[in-house]
């Protein structure tokens, strides 16, 4: 992980087992408030990465948002409450998007969560990543359930690195207002806004 690159005590928290280097690993559910207030309060992040999201299979289109948002705010609510600086949004170009998605409330929710990162006009920094599909080893597993096809519909996977390298200096940068467009060797583009 880029935070842990940089000498930072890194938690990560996720309802799966982690695939890769991780820091402190905390298994936890972030739609669960109370799991995530204990977890806030234990962990005391300086720097809060809402990375949590997805669209998990037999899941409705309110737990989809749920998790891809209201677990994003509750988490920067209670991040802000014990000493957080810096915020760091990864949402999705789904949410930027005008054409159909499978699943509009995830769509929404990445919507949200840009709206929330602009509006945001506290003490902390709060930035927000906005990638088309990462390609994790999760993102990589099922690109290759996919057909010909449904990879080309797809559109190129982004590299884990072009959002580390953001989430890194939009997490240790001081200055507020900035706002890039990385794009990897591949042209796949991921968006950063801050505010």
């Amino acid at each position: 992980m880029a935070l842990l690159a940089e000498g930072m005590e890194t938690w990560l928290a996720d309802v799966k087992d982690p695939e890769g280097p991780e820091g402190r690993f905390v298994r936890v559910d972030v739609t669960d408030d109370v799991a995530l207030r204990r977890l806030i309060v234990e962990a005391k992040p300086r720097v809060l990465v809402n990375n949590a999201g997805g669209i998990p299979a037999g899941r409705s289109e309110v737990e989809i948002l749920d998790l891809n948002l209201r677990s994003a705010l509750v988490a920067t609510k209670l991040a802000l409450e014990h000493g957080a600086r810096a915020i760091v949004n990864v949402a999705s170009v789904a949410g930027i998007e005008t054409t159909p998605h499978r699943s509009p409330a995830y769509a929404a929710a990445k919507a949200g969560l840009i709206r929330f990162t602009t509006a945001y006009d506290g003490p902390a920094r709060v930035n927000c990543i906005v990638p088309g599909w990462i390609a994790t080893p999760r993102g990589l597993r099922e690109a290759a359930a996919m057909t010909d096809a449904e990879r080309i519909a797809a559109g190129p996977m982004v590299a884990i690195e072009t959002i580390t390298g953001p989430c890194v200096t939009s997490s240790l940068t001081p200055r507020r207002g900035a706002a890039s467009s990385p794009c990897d060797e591949e042209g796949a583009q991921a968006r950063s806004l801050s505010r």
